[in-house]
């Protein structure tokens, strides 16, 4: 996940990358994957679940906005778009629209916008993946080598002086 700044009351998106494993530099079998399960936690960010469009994918969350071709078999779901405002956690898979055979790239997969708190005191609010699986094509766990967090770097609130 990126990384990014605002201040109390500033909606940020941070992206969402994936990347397949390497050793020595070179990637270990890059078309293994074909569904990546995610579940963010981000305890001191808000989360905006509206879909004004009705696709089913919050306005929040942006899929492919780099407008990658390789991504365009891919959806985005969301299974708890409902309870993520209140639990600051939101389960996410990444997959095939239908299940036929096509394999995730490396890259940019989506961006989630997420709002900082007005009675922020600032700091470094993080969103952890607490919770990534990767799989193949016959639905076997694949391994995820490295994890990481984003990071929301918010200003402290000003002062009235």
């Amino acid at each position: 996940m990126s990384e990014a700044s605002g201040n109390p009351g500033d909606s940020v998106a941070l992206n969402v990358e994936f990347f397949p494993p390497t050793s020595g530099g070179q990637p270990v079998d890059p078309h293994a994957i074909a569904i990546l399960d995610l579940v963010l936690d981000f305890p001191k960010l808000e989360f905006d679940p509206t879909d004004s469009d009705g696709d089913g994918i919050p306005d929040a969350i942006v899929f492919n906005p780099g407008q990658d071709p390789a991504l365009d078999p891919f959806t985005v779901t969301t299974f708890n778009v409902n309870t993520a405002p209140t639990s600051h956690m939101l389960d996410l898979e990444v997959g095939s629209e239908d299940e036929g055979g096509e394999l995730l790239p490396s890259g940019l997969l989506m961006a989630i916008t997420f709002k900082i708190p007005e009675r922020t005191t600032g700091g470094d609010l993080q969103v952890v993946p607490t919770t990534v699986r990767a799989s193949n094509l016959e639905n076997m766990a694949q391994p995820v080598l490295l994890i990481v967090p984003g990071v929301v770097h918010a200003s402290p609130p000003l002062t009235p002086t």
